[in-house]
């Protein structure tokens, strides 16, 4: 896997932040909940990232 940085998409969510945190890195991602209706975020850890894409590719792909 590449190294993941800011802008990136995991899983589905954009990487608003990275940071290591107990030597793994994690990642911030936001999304909208539908039940409490309002926008959340959470740190995502390495070892759950199932899919990965870069910006750059999302950037072509949309096009």
């Amino acid at each position: 896997m590449q190294r993941i940085k800011q802008g990136d998409y995991v899983n589905g969510y954009k990487v608003e932040m990275v940071e290591v945190i107990n030597k793994e890195p994690h990642y911030l991602i936001a999304y909208f909940d539908w039940g409490a209706n309002k926008p959340q975020s959470r740190w995502l850890p390495k070892h759950l990232v199932n899919s990965y894409v870069s910006a750059e590719d999302f950037e072509r792909a949309k096009q």
